[in-house]
């Protein structure tokens, strides 16, 4: 195993920047990397044979994709209600039932804390979007949720996160 030394480069509220320094034979290479400290959580709201999914236009990258409800914890927010609020603003839809499936590190060269939620039970509102958020909520079936997952989710942790709760 290649041991890697951290050196952080920048770093402001949850965000670092830093290089991983490797060296091995007289030979030095730096990859560099991203840390958000904040956690994510992915809500995957589940009706019977149905899954909401959200379709929702991205401005970095000009397009509109699939995608689970999601978001990122506020300081000192429990998982599990950091899972209610953002399900609740963003689709609204309030759950009966809510657990906790799964949680890890999501490590590429982008590392982030996720906590994979599972709703059921659900109660339609009004939906609480910030002025910047373009979201659709639109129901599809299990089998139908998979295909999104595989073939068209552009974001990985959404597309394991999705079928991690359907299996």
């Amino acid at each position: 195993m290649v041991k890697a030394q951290k050196k952080i480069i920048w770093k402001k509220d949850n965000v670092s920047v830093g290089e991983l320094i490797f060296k091995e034979n007289n030979e030095t290479k730096i990859k560099q990397y991203i840390e958000l400290k904040r956690k994510v959580i992915l809500i995957v709201p589940i009706e019977k044979d149905s899954v909401y999914l959200i379709k929702e236009y991205r401005p970095l990258i000009g397009k509109t994709v699939w995608r689970l409800p999601a978001g990122t914890l506020r300081l000192d927010e429990k998982p599990i209600e950091g899972a209610k609020r953002e399900l609740f603003e963003e689709t609204g839809l309030i759950a009966d039932k809510i657990k906790l499936v799964k949680s890890y590190d999501y490590m590429g060269w982008v590392k982030f804390p996720i906590f994979i939620f599972k709703a059921e039970g659900l109660k339609k509102k009004e939906k609480h979007l910030d002025f910047y958020e373009k979201i659709n909520l639109i129901k599809v079936s299990k089998k139908e949720a998979r295909k999104i997952a595989l073939d068209k989710m552009v974001e990985p942790h959404h597309s394991f996160a999705l079928l991690k709760c359907l299996e």
